[in-house]
């Protein structure tokens, strides 16, 4: 056979075989595209993701390694439900909060009541089960929205025991409480640790959770508000007692 005969055949060889020959799927490199892409790249990313054999075992794998944000990504863009027990399970020793946003997103009506059982009972243990107080806070922020309320005292037991942050997350839980249900009155004296806490963020925050409440439930607040305004602390910033004044109605 001549030379550039053969030479021909192997040429064409080679290319059909690159053409034929499935490219090979970098499942990161589709999990970066995921996120802050247009519709349509994320669309293709999914698709691609999809085409990759055994997937889900990779994932797993990946879940334990340095890449498990990317992960995470994966598995809550593709809505794999299957692996809230597992997730769950890794939830209890990551400190960032960020496994708590992944099952979050796979919340649906059919395991909502589990999963919300789930956030109480590690919230209200938080202290001896190690639940870090980033993850509380998700814990307040989703609890509040897919179930019924926390007593009281479970979440006085969360307050007093906890990092600002988490003080902060359960005036947010209580705000909604408040302006959710008009039956919530019990959960007043929440706004009034707030108010005598000497961190001055918490008591902004519980002054300006006041100023939505109606005139009624704000009465409640006078004694305290009128203190406020009458506070004669140099560490206290004019705007606080400012708004302590407008609260009560008087000229300040």
């Amino acid at each position: 056979m001549p030379f550039y005969l053969s030479l021909f055949i192997l040429f064409f060889s080679i290319s059909t075989a690159a053409k034929t020959a499935p490219l090979k799927i970098d499942w990161t490199i589709e999990a970066l595209r995921l996120t802050g892409e247009s519709d349509s790249i994320k669309k293709k990313a999914t698709k691609n993701l999809l085409k990759i054999k055994n997937l889900k075992k990779l994932l797993q794998k990946e879940l334990k390694g340095p890449r498990f944000h990317l992960a995470l990504d994966v598995i809550s863009s593709l809505g794999f439900e299957d692996f809230l027990p597992e997730l769950l399970l890794l939830a209890k020793t990551d400190n960032s909060g960020v496994f708590y946003l992944s099952i979050d997103s796979l919340i649906t009506p059919k395991n909502q009541k589990q999963i919300a059982q789930v956030y109480r009972e590690r919230l209200l243990c938080a202290k001896t089960c190690g639940v870090s107080p980033a993850s509380e806070v998700l814990l307040l922020d989703t609890l509040v929205q897919i179930a019924g309320p926390l007593s009281p005292s479970e979440l006085k037991q969360i307050f007093t025991a906890n990092w600002y942050e988490v003080q902060s997350a359960v005036l947010s839980y209580v705000r909604v409480l408040l302006l959710r249900d008009a039956s919530s009155s019990l959960y007043l004296s929440f706004v009034q640790l707030g108010l005598e806490s000497p961190i001055i963020q918490l008591r902004w925050q519980s002054l300006y959770l006041i100023r939505e409440l109606s005139s009624a439930r704000r009465a409640a607040f006078i004694k305290s508000l009128n203190k406020c305004r009458l506070f004669n602390d140099p560490k206290t910033p004019p705007d606080v007692i400012k708004l302590c004044g407008l609260l009560t109605g008087a000229n300040v």
